[in-house]
């Protein structure tokens, strides 16, 4: 439309209704993410280190393993724990469904930055989005580049990525003012 032409083709354009989301940590807000995501059609699986009851008629898979070969898309809210460093990283993006999703708006350690990267450019992952990131700048206005991270450059330089600045500080401050007035 920008160019002036109109044309209804939706190339790499499909519903997410009948899609599985893989949702890995499975606390307060893995959870509510399960019940938005099944009003909206999606099928929904979670992976946790401990059992926990499902919501809906979303399940619990056994293993981090499943879900990654289950998933259309892939969502992570876990915590920052040695155990959960580098959790996605070059054998989970083997595991992960050809054409499939990563979401990352937990912990910036959790994915493995270099190897989503390589990921991304096979074109096994078909997209990802990212909130957070190993290191990130300090203040607004600062840049995020080779200089904080080794890969920043060759990840901004994707095109099926969407990044943005740890958004959910901004709406934790957003909130905090709501509730004061």
């Amino acid at each position: 439309m920008h160019r002036g032409t109109w044309n209804k083709v939706s190339s790499k354009c499909w519903e997410i209704r009948g899609k599985t989301l893989g949702i890995v940590g499975y606390g307060h807000i893995g959870s509510q993410l399960s019940v938005l995501a099944e009003s909206m059609g999606m099928n929904v699986i979670y992976y946790d280190v401990v059992t926990l009851m499902a919501l809906g008629t979303s399940r619990q898979v056994p293993t981090l393993e499943a879900l990654l070969e289950e998933s259309d898309f892939v969502t992570l809210h876990v915590p920052d724990l040695p155990e959960t460093r580098n959790l996605i990283s070059t054998p989970q993006f083997e595991r992960m469904k050809s054409g499939s999703y990563l979401i990352n708006a937990s912990r910036g350690s959790v994915v493995d930055i270099p190897a989503l990267v390589k990921a991304m450019n096979s074109g096994h992952v078909a997209g990802a989005a990212l909130d957070v990131y190993p290191q990130e700048p300090a203040a607004n206005g600062d840049y995020f580049n080779n200089d904080l991270n080794v890969w920043g450059e060759d990840l901004r330089s994707l095109k099926n990525l969407i990044l943005t600045p740890t958004l959910v500080e901004a709406l934790k401050k957003l909130r905090g003012l709501l509730v004061s007035k």
